[in-house]
């Protein structure tokens, strides 16, 4: 029989290849990274899911079950990380907003042309996000719709056309005469106007809106009518 002793020293295992089980906090560690960037995941994909059905039926069309297909996922999910579905929208919109806030800062120092022709390409290539603004103005409009604040932020985003037409005027680019808010607000509503309105494109211009050859065609008569329009006397 062998006698129980305790292990030698030349029997102990060699210094640095002692194998020591994981901890429970060292697991924890671990875990807890690869756990939020699965429901960050989960919560982006809810989100993309929201956006195109909410492009897709506006607001008041938009169905939970359908978000939750698209996105893969069991409806009482969604809930968890959103409490309702207006709270859902909302977080689409400021997630569409904050893209579109990224797009009008990278051309602080453009020209407006230059903005002009940018501005009618990304509506062509974000239809999504114009269709977010058409129903965004359905529930301005609808005092018994969904409850939207004008976040200051976003004002003061937006007007950053506004800062840009002011500084051209300052330096003798534009006509100082044009109300600069109006012709910021011009710059915004031409290049959606196709996007927004896309059944109207092909029975006055007799092709589609979305096709590369109308977005070119679009963005250089905006540009030009820009030029003509602003060219100081």
């Amino acid at each position: 029989m062998d006698d129980a002793r305790s292990p030698s020293p030349d029997s102990s295992p060699a210094p640095g290849n002692t194998a020591h089980p994981a901890s429970p906090d060292a697991d924890a560690k671990d875990a807890a990274p690869k756990a939020a960037s699965a429901s960050t995941a989960t919560r982006d994909r809810i989100l993309d899911a929201a956006s195109a059905e909410l492009a897709r039926a506006g607001y008041a069309g938009a169905r939970m079950e359908s978000i939750a297909e698209l996105a893969g996922i069991r409806k009482q999910v969604i809930y968890y990380y959103f409490p309702s579905k207006a709270a859902l929208a909302r977080e689409v919109l400021v997630r569409s907003n904050r893209r579109a806030v990224d797009f009008w800062t990278a051309f602080r120092t453009a020209t407006l042309t230059e903005v002009m022709r940018a501005a009618v390409e990304r509506a062509h290539d974000t239809p999504d996000e114009v269709a977010h603004l058409l129903w965004e103005g359905q529930e301005y409009q609808n005092h018994l719709g969904l409850s939207l604040t004008m976040e200051p932020s976003r004002a003061r985003d937006m007007r950053l056309i506004i800062d840009l037409i002011q500084r051209s005027q300052a330096a003798g680019d534009i006509d100082a005469s044009l109300p600069s808010d109006l012709l910021g607000l011009s710059v915004i509503l031409l290049s959606l106007g196709p996007a927004a309105y896309p059944q109207i494109v092909p029975i006055v211009a007799g092709t589609e809106w979305n096709t590369p050859e109308f977005t070119a065609r679009w963005a250089q008569f905006c540009m030009d009518a820009l030029t003509r329009l602003t060219r100081p006397s």
